[in-house]
């Protein structure tokens, strides 16, 4: 471990993984979130398999301290430590712990994590985007960025990982965990997307 923020409640762990792995992008640091933006979280239920949950910010600078946020759908055990991700797949925050009374989740911010890295001169390796990058998205919910499109910025390349949350008209729902999709996959996922009036990720329900 290189270190720790108890106050913020996160860590900053180097790792040997021992096989290629693909990193995620932090938000750039000028990035501002707005309440209603729509994002994602991956965790492990109860130490069983990940899933995805789409959410939404309710709230942000809630509490005193290291910054936090709020999201809807309050995060069961086993999703702490987890990210949650701006809807076209950059890492926003990590989770912290649930609500229950509000059925809501806190998040630490992405400013902790870049403490983080500053503390430990680690800033640099994050600071060679460029500056139209730097600015951000904007906090509107839908961002312009469509779900195909998020699926071909996470990885549409063969191999990528894929969760896909699916429900019935019930409302009964599963998760399916593809660990080597194609490319193919990916491409039959984005045109059935398109199919359907083109909705946009934040769209989805």
């Amino acid at each position: 471990m290189q270190g720790i923020c108890y106050e913020a409640d996160v860590a900053l762990i180097a790792i040997i993984p021992g096989f290629q792995v693909q990193p995620v992008t932090i938000v750039p640091q000028r990035y501002r979130s707005g309440v209603n933006d729509r994002v994602f979280s991956i965790g492990f239920d109860n130490g069983g398999e990940s899933s995805l949950i789409e959410s939404r910010i309710t709230s942000i600078g809630r509490f005193s301290g290291a910054a936090t946020f709020m999201a809807s759908t309050a995060p069961v055990e086993g999703r702490s430590g987890g990210g949650i991700f701006t809807i076209d797949g950059q890492l926003l925050g990590i989770c912290n712990c649930a609500e229950y009374t509000e059925d809501k989740g806190i998040y630490a911010a992405s400013s902790s994590l870049y403490d983080e890295l500053k503390e430990h001169k680690l800033l640099a390796m994050f600071q060679q985007q460029p500056e139209a990058e730097m600015i951000g998205k904007g906090s509107s919910p839908n961002m312009g960025v469509t779900f195909d499109q998020s699926i071909e910025r996470l990885g549409a390349a063969s191999g990528t990982e894929v969760i896909c949350i699916i429900r019935d008209a019930n409302g009964q729902s599963r998760t399916v965990k593809l660990d080597q999709a194609s490319p193919g996959f990916m491409q039959a996922l984005n045109a059935e997307q398109l199919r359907q009036n083109g909705s946009t990720f934040a769209d989805r329900r």
